[in-house]
Parts: C-alpha cells; sequence; structure tokens
C-alpha cells in the first residue's frame, strides 16, 4: 500500500511540473492558497521545493510504523529568521526520514532538537563582498517525559550570502546525513524503543488519562507514536488506535463538515481530494452525517460528469486517501506540540538553570529540560506546508 502512495505522490509531483491547472484536473490544495508569482517565478519555485523535499520519503513520512521524533528547530532571532528556522525544521525532517525515521513531529513524547549559534562572522574576499557566518549546531535527541538527552553531537556549519539572513539559510542547507548524525540517530532510535518496551504501564496509564480528559488527539498521537519494535506497546497501541481515533472523529464531527462544506465551495467543478478526505472524518454514527453523504454525492456526481476517464477519477479517490493521512498527522502534531508548549511552561516555571553545552559531557549531565528552553519554536506549523507542492 505504501509504495502505491507513493506512486500517487509522484503523480502529484508530475502534474506540478505541468504549469497551471487544467480545467479539469486534479486540485491538490485549496483555492484560498493563491499565488502572485509569475508563471516563470512559480516553475522556478517548484523546481526548488522538489529538490528540497527530494530526500523525504512520504512512506516513511506518513505510513510506517517507525520510531517518531517531533522536530524542534532554532528559536526565531537575529538573521535566524522564522524562514531559516522552517528551513531548519525541514533539513531535519530530510536527515530523519533518511535514517527510517519520521521527523513530522507528531511524537509527543520524543524530541530532535537544534540549536544555531554564531561563532563567527565576516565578508569575504569576492567583488562584490558577501556576508559569512560560521554557526556551531547542537542537536540533541530527548524524553520530555524523563528530562533525558538520548544523544547528542556537535558540528560546524558555514554559510555564506548577500545578507545574514542569507547566509543562515545556506548554512542551514549544507548540513548532510552524516555518519556522526547517522550513529546519533540510531543510538536514539535504540534506546526510544527501550524505553517504550520498559514502560508500558506507563505509557498505557498516559493514554488512558489522555482519554479520560477528552484529550483524544493527545492520546491518538501517544498511540500513533509506538514503533513496530516495540512489541507490548504496539500491541496495546494498534488495539487502541483505531477506537480513540473514532472518539477523535465524534469530537470533531461538527467541524469537519464545516471543512467539508468549505472545500466543496472551493472546489467547484473541479477535483479536490480534501473533499473526500473531510468527508471521512464524519463518523457514520452521528447526526451529522446524513448530511454530509447529500453533500458528497451531489460533488462527486457533478464532477464525475466532466472527468475525462474513469482513471482520473479514481485518482482523485486515492489521493484522497493521502489527505486523510495527512489530516491524521496534523491532529497528532497538535496534540504533540501543545505538550511540547506544556513542558516549556514547567521548565520555566521552576527556574532550572540552562546547561552549557559541553561536547565531552556523558548524556546524563546533559537536561532535556534546559534545551527546551533554549531551542523550542512553538509555532505549530500546518502540515500541508510542507508536502504541498502548489505554490
Amino acid at each position: 500500500m505504501g509504495r502505491i502512495l507513493i506512486g500517487i505522490l509522484l503523480l502529484c509531483f508530475t502534474a506540478c511540473t505541468g504549469g497551471g491547472h487544467s480545467s479539469h484536473g486534479v486540485i491538490f490544495a485549496p483555492a484560498e492558497r493563491k499565488s502572485n508569482l509569475s508563471e516563470a517565478e512559480r516553475t522556478e519555485a517548484i523546481a526548488k521545493k522538489r529538490i528540497d523535499l527530494a530526500g523525504i520519503n512520504m512512506d516513511t513520512l506518513l505510513f510506517r510504523n517507525n520510531v517518531k521524533l517531533t522536530i524542534l528547530s532554532p528559536k526565531p532571532e537575529a538573521e535566524i529568521t522564522m524562514q531559516v528556522s522552517l528551513l531548519a525544521q525541514s533539513k531535519l525532517i530530510e536527515i530523519a526520514c533518511q535514517n527510517g525515521i519520521s521527523g513530522l513531529g507528531n511524537d509527543p513524547i520524543f524530541v530532535l532538537a537544534m540549536t544555531m549559534n554564531p561563532l563567527q562572522k565576516g565578508l569575504t574576499s569576492t567583488v562584490p563582498q558577501l556576508k559569512s557566518i560560521t554557526y556551531v549546531v547542537n542537536l540533541y535527541v530527548g524524553n520530555v517525559l524523563t528530562d533525558e538527552i538520548y544523544a547528542n553531537t556537535s558540528l560546524q556549519l558555514m554559510g555564506v550570502g548577500d545578507t545574514e539572513e542569507g547566509a543562515a539559510a545556506n548554512a542551514v542547507t549544507s548540513m548532510e546525513n552524516t555518519q556522526q548524525l547517522q550513529l546519533m540517530l540510531q543510538k536514539s532510535a535504540d534506546r526510544i524503543v527501550h524505553w517504550y518496551d520498559n514502560h508500558v504501564e506507563a505509557f498505557t496509564s498516559k493514554v488512558e488519562q489522555a482519554v479520560a480528559q477528552g484529550d483524544y488527539a493527545m492520546a491518538h498521537a501517544l498511540l500513533s507514536s509506538v514503533p513496530e519494535e516495540a512489541t507490548r506497546c504496539f500491541a496495546y497501541a494498534t488495539s487502541r488506535r483505531g477506537i480513540v481515533f473514532n472518539q477523535l472523529q465524534h469530537q470533531r464531527r461538527e467541524s469537519n463538515l464545516i471543512q467539508m462544506k468549505n472545500a466543496i465551495a472551493e472546489a467547484g467543478e473541479q477535483y479536490d481530494p480534501q473533499v473526500a478526505a473531510y468527508y471521512r472524518m464524519i463518523p457514520a454514527d452521528c447526526a451529522q452525517k446524513a448530511e454530509a453523504d447529500l453533500l458528497y454525492n451531489r460533488y462527486v456526481s457533478s464532477i464525475a460528469s466532466s472527468a475525462q476517464s474513469a482513471v482520473e477519477h479514481q485518482r482523485f479517490l486515492e489521493h484522497s486517501e493521502v489527505e486523510l493521512r495527512k489530516m491524521q498527522v496534523q491532529a497528532e502534531i497538535e496534540a504533540s506540540r501543545n505538550a511540547i508548549m506544556q513542558a516549556q511552561a514547567l521548565s520555566m516555571s521552576q527556574m532550572q538553570p540552562t546547561p552549557v553545552y559541553n561536547e565531552e559531557a556523558p548524556d546524563e549531565q546533559l537536561s532535556m529540560r534546559g534545551v527546551l528552553t533554549r531551542v523550542v519554536n512553538l509555532a505549530v506549523e500546518q502540515i500541508p506546508n510542507l508536502l504541498g507542492l502548489l505554490i
């Protein structure tokens, strides 16, 4: 199934390179995502985004039961703007994905955090002169619940650009999936699986507490985070995930119906897989289902008549599977970010001293709470900004 979905995503990539939308083509994003770019700028931007996402395996990212990490990119300040922070986030996701780890940020317990501090700033000897900045980058994988650092490493990155922001962005872009990073992530993955194996009861209690409080998004995020290698926890998660997700769907049934109506209005006579995804998020046994059925069937009938072939119509349904999973992951990301925000608030209230990074210090001397204090970018980013290919 995963390989089929990758094929579907590759079709998305191909469709994106064909210029503007045809009158009967598939729409991959809501109509509100309009662009002021010229056709040439749009083509260039799409090509750049395809390069940026080239190292990201969508199967690993969305569908595998692998180790998952929440990415905490550098906190925006000075030349490390929000755009640079988001670029770092994408780069870390790419590297995690290359190592078989999902880095979309849907695990409320385990994080991959990055700090980025300027070591040296200067000007090049070229004409014209450019800004040159060397950064010390520290990477940590840690457990938010236990305040432990599982693995860490340090590296230096240099970037050159017309502006300091451009230099920072180019420094981030230069980061590669080195053996040093591979070893850090492998060590972390082993310790994460070990934690699940040895904390089944505590993990179960945390999930059931979230369910009892009606925090189904958090419960589902926790259940979705368990890697298949952690057999006991994974068996429990598998038995509960469907039930909890159904509870989450019931909790959001009214908002999902509104979102479906909006998607239909934006789609007009065109295909939009988000319509089907929102439709499937509305439970069959709720009062909103009858209205959803009527609207969805009317929408499908109207667009099916304008389809060029049955293949195009089937492709619309297949794309809806990807959209549905994206929405599920988005709910998990929101819950995970809320958990990280709570941890950040706790660290501030307890006023723990921020640890100074020491490359020779053993892992247990480093504090995840201190890393959170220095690192956390608390902005809840929308997953379509990462996965969507239309600009």
